[in-house]
């Protein structure tokens, strides 16, 4: 999470501090038992304008120095297209899958595929492709309604051996970062965040994406263990 910084965003801890640990190494920032690293943690309120050198220097930093212990999944969320980033990264750590994030248009496919073919070149493969703002779903007649055109995803996801396509709804309370203390993992504010600590399987996005997740994690299973 460098360019963003996104994860301040969504994980908005009040007075974050990066310590580091007795060996020198980073101390993770924890919420509701996950931990988490950012460069907007690093640097709040800074904007990550890094040259390419810098930005690897960086993503090194976040990836090696950071005291992570035992970890179930290292989830790495970088920012799209093909570059010194995602390099970095290949090069750094042992990647066991990808999942692709993108919207129904066009042009965000564009971007997917260049991502899908560097990647495929790198020995990452491909476990999924989200679809975000796929359709809305009508309240009275339940109705999944089309609101994008969508181009080729299906036609890209054959091509190139992608077998799960996750669609997710578009939803006013997916876009907000914080809720009301009315569910777990309320802070000292009274507020609930991110989205899935606030919501349970009565909400047709939390069901989605606890679907997405298990299936993931099934397909990084087959992808190490076979």
């Amino acid at each position: 999470d460098v360019y963003g910084p996104s994860l301040p965003y969504l994980v908005p801890i009040k007075d974050p501090k990066v310590t580091p640990s007795p060996a020198g190494a980073m101390v993770p920032l924890v919420h509701n038992n996950v931990k988490l690293m950012s460069y907007g943690y690093l640097k709040p309120n800074d904007y990550a304008a890094l040259r390419g050198p810098l930005a690897s220097s960086m993503v090194k930093q976040m990836l090696c120095m950071t005291e992570w212990g035992d970890l179930d999944y290292l989830l790495i969320d970088m920012p799209p297209g093909t570059g010194d980033v995602h390099m970095t990264v290949a090069q750094s750590v042992s990647v066991h899958a990808c999942v692709m994030i993108t919207t129904p248009q066009q042009l965000s496919l564009v971007d997917v595929e260049k991502g899908i073919r560097v990647f495929d070149k790198l020995n990452i493969p491909t476990v999924a492709v989200v679809e975000n703002m796929s359709y809305f779903m009508c309240g009275k007649c339940d109705t999944k309604h089309t609101i994008f055109h969508r181009g080729p995803v299906e036609q890209m996801l054959k091509q190139f051996g992608v077998t799960n396509l996750i669609r997710l709804p578009m939803d006013p309370d997916f876009s907000r970062t914080s809720f009301p203390s009315v569910s777990r993992g309320a802070d000292e504010s009274g507020e609930t965040y991110p989205f899935v600590t606030a919501h349970d399987e009565s909400n047709t996005v939390w069901r989605e994406l606890k679907s997405a997740a298990e299936l993931i994690a099934r397909e990084v299973s087959a992808t190490r263990f076979g």
